[in-house]
């Protein structure tokens, strides 16, 4: 069963597929950043970065008092969140 997506989720989520599909987000895997080049979760990570939800330091995501440089399976939700 599919739940329907609410307008922001449909929102964030064609924004994350936009950004990932443009020239500003190269392609890399097992690690949400690395230099120029993002994993699709990485890419979300950027988006909420540039929405204020978060800060990178280097190739390090930070949230809070948390930081990450691989995938965060338990935290998309905030990443992802409008």
């Amino acid at each position: 069963m599919t739940l329907p997506l609410s307008a922001e989720h449909t929102s964030t989520r064609s924004a994350l597929l936009a950004a990932r599909r443009s020239r500003e987000y190269p392609q890399t895997s097992g690690q949400l950043r690395r230099g120029p080049s993002f994993c699709l979760l990485g890419v979300a990570a950027d988006l909420a970065v540039k929405r204020g939800r978060a800060t990178w330091d280097g190739d390090v995501l930070c949230l809070g008092e948390q930081r990450f440089d691989f995938g965060l399976p338990e935290y998309s939700d905030v990443i992802l969140t409008p």
